[in-house]
């Protein structure tokens, strides 16, 4: 790693990959302990996730979910690889926590409608 103008800059063969795993908010913290643990783990295990550094942090409350991020980079500067990496870690993490019972959190938006509207969306159903 080479240090410039304050910030810590990874080797040039590295690949930042950034993740954020959206989870609904109506876990235990033990829960969210295990889903760190898992994520930690699929990292680590990964012969395309650079060993250097690499976090699993939760990170914000999202609208309806409790949003953890993970930072980690490839080993590889190709871009296939570097997809292939990407993908396989992703699936790993939802096969994981669909096996722990946890669900991802999906944006959901609820419409009213009035009047008019209403009507309409009636007369097409």
């Amino acid at each position: 790693m080479t240090t410039r103008y304050g910030r810590t800059i990874k080797k040039p063969k590295d690949v930042y990959i950034p993740e954020h795993v959206e989870l609904e908010d109506d876990y235990s913290e033990d829960e969210y302990d295990s889903d760190y643990s898992a994520s930690s783990d699929i990292l680590t295990e990964d012969e395309g996730v650079d060993q250097d550094y690499k976090l699993v942090q939760f990170t914000d409350f999202g609208p309806s979910s409790l949003d953890v991020f993970l930072y980690y980079f490839s080993t590889s500067t190709v871009w296939k690889e570097y997809l292939e990496t990407r993908e396989r870690v992703n699936l790993k993490i939802m096969d994981k926590l669909t096996e722990m019972g946890l669900e991802f959190a999906f944006p959901t938006q609820t419409f009213h409608l009035k009047g008019d509207g209403l009507k309409t969306l009636k007369d097409l159903g």
